[in-house]
């Protein structure tokens, strides 16, 4: 299955989510999957570390009131969402387009994970998106590694060639 199979795949999940109010994309990059959740959310927060990505994020999303944007880690998400968090969306590597030795890494996902998970509503989800080549998978390694170590409840989707989805329940 080709990059764009999975973005389908995981659209269809944001689509499909049980409760509709708070959003989090938590790697903005160039704003797609934020407007797919401006679309079905009452509120979403999009975070990114890149000035590019902010600019590209804003511009598509200029029409929609119910987005609020951040230059900022996604390690920082507690400080700016307060909120109940319905569904969260990593989509890790680099942003298309830019400097690829600027990527995502699994110690700042983790971290990210640890502090949103608390603020996921009952139903909650978090959906990350783990593109093996941009570092021979070693960040989803260390991401299933410590969803299993600390005994969340997840579940990865594999049947895309080089590519895998990790959704983390509440």
């Amino acid at each position: 299955m080709t990059v764009s199979e999975v973005v389908e795949f995981t659209h269809n999940l944001i689509i499909e989510s049980k409760n509709k109010k708070v959003a989090v994309d938590a790697t903005l990059g160039n704003g797609h999957d934020s407007l797919l959740l401006a679309k079905n959310f009452e509120k979403v927060y999009g975070f990114d570390i890149q000035e590019l990505a902010i600019r590209r994020s804003k511009k598509l999303l200029s029409n929609y009131q119910n987005v609020s944007v951040y230059l900022a880690s996604n390690t920082l998400i507690d400080k700016y969402v307060k909120d109940e968090i319905d569904l969260v969306i990593f989509n890790l590597g680099f942003l298309p387009g830019s400097d690829r030795k600027v990527k995502t890494n699994a110690n700042d996902t983790v971290s990210a994970i640890t502090k949103i998970f608390p603020k996921l509503s009952n139903d909650g989800e978090i959906i990350i998106v783990c593109y093996l080549r941009h570092d021979n998978g070693i960040e989803f390694n260390q991401i299933v590694e410590y969803l299993s170590r600390n005994k969340f409840n997840y579940l990865i989707y594999d049947q895309f060639k080089f590519d895998k989805v990790i959704i983390v329940k509440k």
